[in-house]
């Protein structure tokens, strides 16, 4: 993994540092040069002189090349582009950029590419991400702290991904790996909602799912604290595990009759009287969070078709919904 460097903030530190040495050595060499009660009101004088010098001029320019200095090393970039030279298996972004051009012969960006475990290497200010032909692997979760991030500009020569519509698809599967800031419009074609490709987006608050997606993926949105409402289409079939983990907000989620598999899709203790609308005639087994002490809130409120109230009343985990009623 490289260190780039940011060449102006180097050099205006590496200044300050000098000067505020010299001002040290300078102010010590006064005072012992000076300081003498015996000297003559001349010498006195000088030494004030230089006294007001080295506080009125000296130590405000060292105070500038500090704060210059701050000022390039966290002022954000633009167009960034790391040295071709370097080699990446897995490419760490520099912090504070604005917009990053990932240049060719990258191969895969990891799920610590943009990462915001360590805060000293962090994109949370990106906005705008080209990707290159050569890039053909983005892991899981990659792009979950760029909350700022809102136009992916993918080379037309890149034979896995395309963009469309601000998503990050999949050519050949259709599959939604990744997202922008505030995209809550998934596009007709896409066939699948990829694993945490929403995760962390503060910005999503309702998502329109087209008919044409069949998986979402295990914690698809993941942490999606404003999520309120989410309406899954019939076209859907299986949903994974952590699919809505932790969305604290969410209000009303819709099971399509369609659906065959479920995951650990939602933890109950999470949410404040979410309703569940289950549109499955028959109840599908799906492993609930509370055999391990997390049953739903009593506030929750499970819906089901009509007729089917003592069929979910029998199965479990479904049973553990203290209020179940049949819709209208």
């Amino acid at each position: 993994m490289s260190n780039i460097f940011d060449w102006n903030a180097v050099i205006f530190s590496t200044l300050a540092a000098v000067y505020i040495l010299i001002g040290v050595f300078a102010g010590r060499w006064m005072d012992e040069k000076f300081f003498d009660p015996n000297r003559s009101k001349r010498d006195v004088g000088w030494r004030e002189v230089f006294r007001v010098l080295l506080w009125v001029v000296y130590w405000p320019v060292v105070a500038l090349l500090v704060l210059r200095g701050v000022k390039y090393r966290h002022a954000p970039k633009s167009d960034y582009v790391p040295p071709k030279s370097e080699t990446y298996t897995g490419y760490q972004a520099t912090p504070n950029v604005a917009s990053l051009v990932i240049p060719e012969g990258v191969t895969e960006l990891d799920s610590r590419a943009f990462s915001f475990e360590e805060i000293d290497n962090n994109c949370f200010g990106l906005q705008r991400l080209v990707i290159p032909s050569t890039l053909t692997k983005i892991a899981p979760g990659t792009f979950s702290s760029l909350g700022e991030l809102t136009q992916v500009e993918i080379s037309p020569a890149n034979p896995v991904y395309v963009e469309r519509g601000g998503h990050v698809v999949e050519k050949a599967t259709g599959k939604l790996v990744a997202t922008t800031a505030a995209n809550t419009c998934i596009p007709d074609g896409v066939t699948e909602i990829g694993e945490e490709a929403f995760c962390c987006r503060d910005d999503v608050e309702e998502i329109v799912i087209p008919d044409t997606v069949t998986k979402i993926g295990v914690g698809a949105f993941d942490a999606c604290q404003n999520l309120s409402k989410v309406v899954i289409p019939e076209s859907v079939t299986e949903i994974g595990d952590c699919a809505f983990y932790e969305c604290c907000n969410l209000a009303e989620l819709h099971l399509p009759a369609s659906l065959k598999k479920l995951g650990d899709a939602f933890d109950g203790s999470y949410y404040d009287g979410m309703d569940l609308y289950c549109h499955m005639p028959e109840p599908i087994p799906y492993a609930l969070e509370s055999d391990e002490g997390y049953p739903p809130n009593t506030n929750d409120r499970l819906f089901v078709p009509k007729g089917a109230k003592a069929k979910y009343e029998a199965a479990e985990p479904w049973n553990y919904y203290e209020t179940i009623k049949e819709m209208k």
